[in-house]
């Protein structure tokens, strides 16, 4: 925005964002629960003894295992949103007060080619 300020006179300016920083702080806990849940789990699979709690232990853990990656993905989503912003200019030519129009001939396009003089250079050409 620095960058494009000095480019010409600005006549609206709007400034949109949304911070998600509460958000992901919410997903970094529910990660860090899901991945300690998770390892309880396992530690329990192991030590399970029979067929019918090997099985309950398995639902749970591929349960917490969706819940972890549905969390890792949505954190993506945020770094990605975060990571690129988007800027939108629009440019539109500078009203001219009627006076100056009827006093300036020749129009030039940069304000420093009329520092160095190029509308005499112009009007005596056409004299010529």
């Amino acid at each position: 925005m620095q960058t494009l300020l000095p480019l010409g006179e600005v006549v609206h300016r709007e400034i949109r964002s949304t911070n998600v920083t509460d958000q992901v702080r919410a997903l970094a806990v529910r990660l860090r629960n899901a991945r300690a849940l998770r390892g309880r789990l396992t530690a329990l699979f192991e030590k399970a003894d029979s067929v019918k709690a090997s099985l309950a232990i398995g639902q749970q853990l591929a349960q917490v295992t969706l819940e972890r990656e549905r969390i890792q993905t949505t954190m993506k989503s945020f770094q990605s949103r975060i990571a690129f912003a988007k800027v939108t200019v629009n440019f539109r030519e500078k009203q001219l007060s009627e006076e100056v129009v009827l006093h300036a001939r020749w129009r030039l396009p940069f304000p420093w080619l009329q520092e160095l003089g190029l509308t005499r250079l112009l009007e005596l050409s056409e004299g010529a």
